[in-house]
């Protein structure tokens, strides 16, 4: 069973191996239909009110998997269990034809590996579903952080261990179905494999290579860091300081913190003032949050992510980051993937703009695309739980790194950044990005 919930994007380190060529996993050739993929251990699962559902479909003589989902509400996943566990260690991660039906709904990929008598679960960056045509999709294992909150294996995804993977945490709709092909491990590198059916030894005819257009996209950063709010400007006190506000069951101000106090930072010299904050999300109306305005809107679009340091409380409580676009009356929200206040101390957390997408409640619904280049303000929401310890933020800011698209579906950054979402690239210093489509048979 998959849970309902995101948490955090964070990049990790790839561990040193030996490049190893391609190797396919699965082309969906070999299933004649849906019950022939159920009997190799393909799934579906979904919960609170969420659906999924998966087939195996022709098209031009090559079987795909299709895959269509609903989850305005609840949760959903479509995976495969591996039996027994695989070991994907030697290579950099996944890749995978698809092709959209330009929905607009999203959805992540997700890796679930042995620990002990426990499962740990990562996942990736968002995949969204905003293309007709078919797209190389990769997935950087580098780029899969620790899952769920109630994730018993932790954060050890070990790779030697693979038991199960997964399509899941989807966002929206896509009764229109996107499909899935050669999916296949990847090392750095790796020539493109082609879409279509492999070739037959025995067949009397071949099948025609499909036409490719790979596009390059360069990112440079301005900056590794933008500061956005230090919190050093303020004087201390028990109500948020202007441009900086609360609102429901949420509230706080400005600690001034000693570099011996229990919640000093580490590395810290002298006094440091930090947001000092808490919520009951429990209580009527069951959310609250905090969150700072911007005099003149930021932009935001050369940077890949927002990051912050929080000290977390361990009390359990689920939060999610907002960002506001600037709009005449209201603002249009996008909201982060949610992470979980399970520890204590100090945490670096980094959260990619792709991981973005629009907010449940937004009275002033755009086009679905967050754009970047006009944030009107930043908040810090509660949805569950409460904390009676208190959090606090500090050092505020955005990230760029080299060679990664800023942001997913960003109106002003061209045609290709409707694909941005679908590859997060971890510290290289050029994606690629291919899109296939088949030529019509004579």
């Amino acid at each position: 069973m998959v849970g309902a919930l995101l948490t955090s994007f964070g990049l990790l380190s790839l561990s040193s191996h030996t490049a190893v060529a391609a190797v396919d996993l699965q082309d969906f050739e070999g299933y004649a239909d849906t019950a022939a993929a159920e009997a190799d251990d393909w799934f579906t699962s979904s919960g609170d009110g969420g659906g999924a559902g998966m087939g195996i479909e022709e098209i031009d003589g090559n079987s795909v998997l299709s895959i269509g989902w609903n989850t305005t509400s609840g949760w959903a996943a479509i995976g495969q269990n591996l039996s027994p566990n695989a070991d994907w260690s030697a290579y950099d991660g996944v890749r995978f034809w698809m092709r959209g039906s330009d929905n607009g709904g999203s959805f992540n990929f997700e890796v679930q590996t042995a620990n002990g008598d426990n499962t740990a679960m990562a996942h990736g960056a968002a995949i969204s579903d905003d293309t007709d045509g078919w797209t190389l999709v990769s997935v950087p294992f580098s780029s899969l952080t620790n899952g769920y909150d109630w994730n018993a294996g932790g954060a050890n995804l070990d790779l030697t261990q693979v038991k199960a993977f997964l399509f899941s945490g989807f966002v929206g709709s896509d009764n229109g179905g996107a499909k899935i092909d050669q999916f296949e491990l990847y090392t750095t590198g790796d020539p493109e494999t082609a879409l279509g059916p492999e070739a037959d030894d025995n067949a009397t005819t071949t099948t025609e290579a499909p036409e490719t257009t790979t596009t390059t996209i360069e990112l440079t950063c301005p900056a590794t860091t933008s500061s956005v709010e230090t919190f050093e400007s303020y004087g201390a006190g028990t109500t948020p300081p202007e441009p900086w506000f609360n609102y429901d069951n949420a509230g706080g101000g400005i600690s001034i913190v000693a570099d011996d106090a229990a919640r000093a930072r580490d590395g810290q010299s002298g006094d440091n003032k930090i947001f000092a904050w808490g919520f009951d999300a429990v209580s009527d109306p069951g959310y609250g949050g905090v969150g700072r305005n911007f005099t003149s809107p930021a932009d935001w679009s050369e940077y890949t992510g927002v990051q912050f340091w929080m000290w977390g409380s361990g009390e359990g409580g689920e939060l999610q980051v907002e960002i506001g676009e600037d709009k005449t009356s209201d603002v249009e929200r996008y909201r982060s993937a949610a992470f979980t206040d399970n520890w204590t101390g100090w945490k670096l957390i980094k959260l990619p703009f792709s991981s973005f997408s629009p907010s449940s409640y937004n009275p002033n619904p755009g086009n679905g695309k967050l754009d970047l280049t006009t944030v009107n303000n930043l908040v810090f929401a509660a949805n569950s739980g409460k904390t009676d310890g208190g959090v606090a933020l500090d050092s505020v800011a955005v990230y760029c790194v080299e060679g990664q698209l800023p942001a997913t579906g960003s109106s002003t950054t061209g045609s290709a950044s409707g694909l941005a979402a679908l590859v997060m690239a971890a510290g290289i210093a050029m994606i690629l990005i291919s899109q296939t489509r088949r030529r019509e048979s004579n």
